[in-house]
């Protein structure tokens, strides 16, 4: 077997991590820090490097978004629809291609089913809030089976956020 140097978040340890942008929800994994212009914004920096050589795949399919050239765009991947988010570094990138130096983060959903489900439907809810700037988000994820050829998933997230409350007597610029 070959060493590969991967590290994968998933089941409860992703749900505990989760954030409003990937480069946040990935923050506290070893080698990887985040972008920030503004919350929501957040694109993972792996081992110092981001933007065009930090690869960034939805089912081991490239995102096609603006982050990688300037850090106000963010990923168009949501966190919430993830069910295990992989991250590569090392020589184990060059499975990704060229643009992968850094490395290269892979979000697994369950959009297109690997087996057939095991019952007729399954189903996942997510809430979470935020006190800070009156954060609300969820996300629903529905799988099941119409006979014994057909598969499917739906899913759906939200969030909702507000201005950053502070404490009435900060003061601001003295």
């Amino acid at each position: 077997e070959l060493y590969q140097p991967v590290s994968v978040l998933s089941g409860a340890d992703l749900v505990e991590q989760l954030e409003m942008s990937l480069g946040d929800t990935l923050a506290n994994q070893a080698g990887v820090s985040s972008s920030y212009f503004g919350p929501g914004s957040g694109r993972p920096i792996i081992r110092g490097l981001s933007g065009d050589r930090v690869r960034v795949l939805q089912d081991g399919i490239g995102s096609g978004d603006a982050s990688n050239t300037s850090p106000d765009h963010a990923v168009s991947i949501d966190p919430l629809s993830a069910e295990r988010i992989e991250i590569a570094r090392g020589p184990a990138t060059l499975l990704y291609g060229s643009s992968a130096i850094g490395g290269a983060v892979n979000i697994l959903s369950n959009a297109i089913a690997e087996a057939m489900p095991s019952s007729p439907i399954t189903r996942d809810l997510l809430l979470r809030g935020g006190s800070v700037a009156d954060e609300k988000s969820g996300s629903l994820k529905l799988d099941g089976r119409a006979g014994s050829r057909v598969a499917w998933h739906l899913e759906g997230f939200a969030r909702d956020t507000d201005d950053y409350d502070i404490p009435d007597d900060a003061v601001i610029g003295e």
